[in-house]
């Protein structure tokens, strides 16, 4: 388990590396899944929190879950319908062989941080669930693309929490209607109201539709 952490934060490092950030993010999305096994397979000797004398599966769970939030955006979902089962799946895999590992011992339950360790928990897994599938969506997706034909029907910049840029599109499919999505700074400074973008979409290889907007 030590050198499951060990190599994460290699891969982590690997992942702002352009030509093998592809590689580094497969890696990502496996890393947390491998820590479970051994885990799991340790009969008590790797934790699920942070203790002193004993292995973390923690770790290799929180790194990849924060890190893929740096990651580039891989492109847009229109559908959420098909995003949640894959999403809950993940979750209670993960949260079974979680309960799994603190049944045979790797949990000190006499502790006070229990609560604590269970809120960390719960905000890792629905935060690493949605960037597994959206990476692997995306990433591993070999279907045929369909394009399409946009327009920009209004630019808007927000800041504060919500800060970005946004345009809202016209439809370009008779299931949708006007949508609003948040694009580079640099696409939206090229970009001028009512001209036209092309929609490049794909099935997912999760099955969850995606597209991409280009100039």
């Amino acid at each position: 388990m030590k050198l499951l952490n060990r190599a994460v934060l290699l891969v982590t490092a690997a992942m702002f590396i352009s030509p093998i950030r592809l590689y580094a993010t497969i890696a990502m999305v496996f890393i947390p899944w491998i820590g479970l096994i051994l885990a799991c397979s340790s009969k008590g000797r790797i934790t699920i929190d942070v203790q002193r004398r004993r292995p973390t599966v923690l770790l290799a769970i929180g790194i990849p879950a924060m890190a893929m939030l740096f990651l580039p955006k891989t492109g847009y979902l229109y559908h959420l319908a098909y995003f949640w089962l894959p999403f809950t799946g993940i979750i209670l895999c993960m949260a079974f062989a979680l309960a799994f590992i603190a049944f045979k011992g790797g949990i000190d339950r006499r502790r006070n941080e229990v609560k604590f360790i269970i809120g960390v928990y719960a905000v890792l897994l629905p935060l690493y669930a949605t960037n597994a599938v959206l990476q692997c969506n995306a990433r591993f997706d070999r279907s045929q693309p369909i394009y399409y034909t946009t327009t920009v029907l209004q630019k808007s910049q927000a800041s504060g929490k919500a800060s970005g840029h946004y345009f809202t599109l016209s439809p370009w499919l008779p299931t949708i209607t006007e949508e609003t999505i948040d694009v580079s700074a640099s696409m939206y400074q090229q970009t001028a109201e009512n001209s036209q973008l092309r929609v490049c979409h794909r099935a997912g290889w999760l099955g969850i539709p995606w597209y991409t907007v280009q100039p």
